[in-house]
């Protein structure tokens, strides 16, 4: 199996095959399936996880010359799908391998690099920061979209970008960027996983600590269990409710306090099967009334069931029957909380489309992300589950995306 610093090496010795797909179709088989098992081990988190930062910062030069070559996406070109590498391989360091980006940020701020999040620029120094200010203030040209400029001022998140976001949150008319932006500051803040607060500060919405959750082999360790049948039924459709997540704290209590800053000895974050999937995005939660002591129960909060969630029998093709019980256990805690793919407690949410943090009913504010399941054994159905937690006021929800 090729080291990831050769299988980079070789693609970019490679890359004037990559920018068109009729030069790579010119290549042997055997030539293009050596370069497909190459790029393959840069769409996957778990080539970047045991890189050191010193290695990261040479895959990163490997990344620009990728770039630099011609491999990146262009409208109404193939590539056989080596277009979207540079910008995988650039995401994957920012988010899993610390420091991997130093030194480069200036670099990233002249090339069109705009993916996804835009993570790229969250260790960015002062330096780079204060030009991306000032290319927003002043509408000076450049490669990025404002959109994404603000993303990644977001990503940086320091004080100074706490303190322009609560200017340019209150106070927009006079910035260039309002003309071409419709979204706000705070919007751009939740995608990074944080919110203002009314002081002009940061509050955020994740937790730093982030661990795997694989299957359980056996019982040593912290038991999290997803998708076990309660007692406790819903109040809108009478169905029995599932635990999306059920955190046997007590197996290791210092990790309660890790993660939620407490101790406990159960936490369960339930759902109905029914009513979850009937949710409209970003409203009508199913809320629950959750402690650290096993408590989980539907919430009186919830009121009347709303007109458009149905109740499915049965025989309905939209009726979901239950889940597939997985036993898992707290796994290897995870070098970052950015690392964000598969099954994890703790750490940042992984969306698919748009951050979608809900708001508590009772303080009116953003619940914390608490982990995500991934490949949920529901029957066509395809996405993450995510469990969300009031601290606070003691009422969790389940979110969805596909």
């Amino acid at each position: 199996m090729l080291h990831v610093l050769q299988a980079a090496e070789l693609l970019c010795s490679s890359s004037q095959w990559l920018v068109d797909s009729h030069t790579f179709q010119t290549l042997s088989q055997e030539r293009q399936d050596t370069l497909y098992a190459a790029e393959g081990l840069f769409y996957e988190p778990s080539t970047y996880r045991s890189l050191t930062s010193q290695e990261g910062k040479v895959l990163a030069k490997f990344a620009l010359q990728l770039y630099d070559a011609g491999v990146f996406v262009e409208p109404d070109r193939s590539t056989d799908g080596f277009d979207f590498l540079p910008y995988s391989m650039l995401t994957y360091l920012a988010d899993i391998v610390p420091g991997s980006l130093d030194g480069l940020y200036a670099q990233l701020l002249t090339r069109n690099l705009n993916f996804q999040s835009n993570s790229i620029f969250r260790e960015a120094d002062p330096e780079t920061r204060d030009h991306i200010i000032t290319l927003l203030q002043t509408g000076e040209p450049c490669p990025y979209h404002p959109t994404a400029l603000l993303s990644a001022l977001a990503w940086i998140g320091d004080r100074r970008v706490q303190e322009q976001f609560s200017q340019w949150q209150y106070h927009p008319e006079y910035e260039q960027w309002r003309q071409r932006v419709t979204l706000t500051p705070a919007s751009f803040a939740h995608q990074a996983g944080w919110e203002l607060t009314p002081d002009g500060g940061r509050r955020d919405l994740y937790f730093h600590t982030c661990y795997d959750l694989p299957r359980r082999t056996s019982e040593e360790g912290l038991r999290v269990n997803l998708g076990s049948l309660q007692e406790e039924h819903c109040g809108w459709c009478g169905r029995q409710l599932f635990s999306c997540f059920d955190c046997f704290l007590s197996d290791l209590p210092h990790v309660s306090e890790e993660l939620f800053h407490q101790r406990g000895e159960r936490l369960r974050l339930p759902l109905c099967l029914n009513c979850f999937s009937t949710q409209s995005f970003r409203e009508n939660r199913v809320i629950m009334d959750v402690d650290f002591h096993g408590k989980a129960q539907w919430s009186t909060s919830n009121g009347a069931r709303p007109q458009h969630v149905q109740v499915y029998e049965p025989d309905d093709i939209r009726y979901i029957a239950g889940l597939q019980p997985q036993q898992c256990f707290l796994g290897p805690q995870r070098r970052t909380p950015y690392d964000v793919n598969g099954t994890h407690i703790g750490g940042c949410p992984n969306w698919p489309q748009y951050s979608d943090y809900p708001i508590c009913p009772s303080c009116e504010r953003s619940m914390m992300f608490v982990g995500q399941w991934e490949e949920v054994p529901i029957y066509l159905w395809e996405g993450y589950l995510y469990a969300f937690l009031c601290l606070e006021c003691g009422l969790s929800t389940i979110g969805q995306q596909h």
